[in-house]
């Protein structure tokens, strides 16, 4: 990567990840075995943005995929954003997407982490922060300006279906990305690209959550002024040791994972 390119990143990162003041949401969703608090509020980090919690914005569809859409409404843009009220700790964070990030525009960014405080956080983000010459993914330890804290790559999807993770120990944290949906590669062609972090900014287990984002790179419009929809078909967690997975019944192919009281849903596969 360029010098040019790299501090574009570097901005991106920045911008991307602080500034997380949210206003009370009168709206929650309940979603992959969790409640999440749905964003609202104008003027708000990252971005700064504003944030809808219209279910225009934020809504799960039959298939109980978790759809996230950046959009226009009576001449403003919308961005928008859910955060798990539980705190997970240590362990595998799992996201599956069914939705081709390579697309977006240069100014959309997808966010999928761990945010306790701005040097606290764990980062997977889709995008190119703005600058078409820049890798469109990222991931990324905080704080972001500490040298090997960050790594940017292409993705080179095949199709709409993709899969993120991040194994979160004390000692290390493994990235992840694959194509299609699958919690261990089949075959090596499946890795699209992995990163393991060993340095002295692994975040400590405290009261941090899950976000799941879809924003505008400094609150500038889309350069193509189209919507642009995240579709995330499942997130899962499993906590460090690992867990046992029992079936449950079709269509929805799920699993139920308990941990501490609190139902996690596990899409098998």
């Amino acid at each position: 990567m360029n010098h040019i390119v790299k501090r574009t990143v570097l901005a991106g990162l920045v911008l991307g990840t602080g500034l997380l003041t949210t206003q009370a949401s009168a709206r929650t969703i309940q979603w992959s075995g969790m409640t999440w608090d749905v964003k609202n509020g104008n003027g708000l980090g990252p971005g700064p943005n504003n944030w809808s919690d219209s279910t225009d914005s934020v809504w799960i569809d039959a298939n109980n995929n978790l759809h996230l859409k950046v959009r226009r409404h009576r001449g403003k843009w919308y961005s928008a954003e859910v955060t798990a009220q539980t705190s997970l700790g240590f362990g595998d964070y799992e996201f599956r997407i069914e939705s081709n990030t390579e697309n977006y525009d240069r100014n959309v960014v997808a966010g999928l982490f761990t945010y306790q405080s701005d040097t606290e956080e764990v980062d997977i983000e889709l995008t190119q922060f703005g600058d078409v010459n820049n890798t469109n993914a990222h991931y990324t330890t905080q704080p972001y300006s500490t040298p090997g804290n960050t790594t940017g790559f292409d993705l080179g999807l095949t199709g709409d279906f993709s899969t993120h993770s991040f194994n979160w120990t004390a000692n290390q944290i493994d990235f992840e990305s694959l194509h299609g949906h699958h919690s261990t590669p089949p075959t090596p062609g499946h890795i699209i690209n992995q990163w393991s972090y060993t340095g002295a900014d692994i975040p400590a287990e405290s009261t941090e959550k899950v976000h799941l984002n879809l924003w505008l790179f400094q609150g500038n419009n889309p350069t193509n002024r189209q919507s642009h929809e995240l579709i995330i078909d499942s997130f899962t967690f499993t906590p460090a040791g690992g867990g046992a997975a029992a079936a449950a019944p079709e269509p929805t192919s799920l699993a139920l994972l308990a941990l501490g009281g609190v139902g996690l849903l596990r899409r098998r596969g």
